[in-house]
């Protein structure tokens, strides 16, 4: 199997999984590699799985997002403020700015 039909293997919890790992505790899987490079080669084919899964891991994780004057702000449970980058070193970083705020979405 390739990486592709890996990661269409994966059910919705598996992905919320996967997002929990990164939010909760800074895991980044190498499931989250294989789908940048699936978003760069534009070959993603259950891109809305992906965008929901990430969604209701932050809903059950407690997060929540501010989205004012043109900045945002991420927030778990308790207060704690997350900061995250869109650079090619953490890919899952990356994913999750380009779910949260599709505009150029490669």
């Amino acid at each position: 199997m390739n990486t592709r039909d890996l990661l269409e293997a994966l059910s919705f919890s598996q992905k919320m999984e996967l997002w929990e790992s990164f939010l909760q505790d800074g895991v980044e899987p190498t499931e989250f590699e294989w789908l940048q490079n699936s978003i760069y080669q534009d070959c993603l084919s259950n891109r809305i799985e992906w965008e929901l899964s990430l969604h209701e891991a932050m809903d059950q994780l407690g997060f929540h997002i501010t989205n004012q004057n043109q900045n945002f702000e991420i927030y778990d449970r308790t207060g704690k403020r997350y900061y995250f980058g869109a650079n090619m070193q953490h890919p899952a970083e990356w994913i999750f700015i380009k779910i949260l705020f599709p505009i150029n979405y490669q």
